[in-house]
């Protein structure tokens, strides 16, 4: 959702991707099917990619980050506690209680930090990844939206593939719109579990 929001609020890669999509499904008798679609024909759509990739970094922080520090660590001039997490205890009985400590990464430090994006790193630019061929699914010090390293999340790969196909089917022949022209977001930190709240329009390009 937080994709087809974005295209429609920022209609001027419409026209860019859609063309990407008959480029990379064209082929000599007739375009390739949705059904057919493979993830090399996937992975050929770097226009694409990029434009998810940049909304993962612009949209903010998830919940779904949260660690628990399994022994004293030094940050800086801070010190976590090591935590005693247990299944008994909700995360808020948790902390109320002083029985452990948790860390929540706001993400969208690191997204939006100038050590890792060239130009006004808090400027939307759905083309900034096409050159870098830093696809969505890739995660570094600066893409932490689906984790790092061991932690990072198994399913972004498939996750990405299913933004593409969605894509693939809906802007192939329909142009978004958004009603006022903006969408608000339901929780900024929980972008995750709630989609952004606005009006969408679907107009059928070149429709009778």
């Amino acid at each position: 959702m937080w994709t087809i929001f974005q295209l429609a609020l920022h209609s001027e890669y419409q026209d860019i991707i859609r063309q990407e999509i008959h480029d990379v499904t064209s082929r000599d008798t007739s375009p390739i099917p949705i059904s057919e679609l493979d993830m090399l024909t996937l992975r050929r759509a770097s226009r694409m990619d990029s434009f998810i990739r940049e909304v993962l970094r612009m949209k903010g922080d998830a919940v779904n980050l949260v660690r628990m520090a399994r022994k004293d660590v030094q940050l800086g001039d801070y010190i976590v506690p090591k935590g005693t997490l247990t299944r008994r205890l909700s995360t808020y009985r948790l902390l109320r209680q002083g029985l452990g400590s948790l860390i929540l990464p706001l993400v969208s430090l690191s997204n939006r930090s100038p050590r890792y994006n060239e130009g006004d790193p808090k400027r939307f630019d759905g083309m900034r990844w096409v050159e870098k061929q830093k696809a969505a699914s890739t995660t570094d010090p600066g893409h932490l939206s689906f984790g790092l390293g061991r932690w990072a999340c198994p399913g972004r790969f498939l996750a990405v593939a299913e933004i593409k196909l969605a894509l693939f089917a809906l802007l192939a022949d329909t142009r978004l719109e958004l009603v006022d022209g903006r969408y608000n977001v339901a929780d900024k930190f929980n972008i995750t579990g709630n989609p952004p709240e606005g009006e969408l329009v679907l107009k059928r390009i070149n429709a009778c």
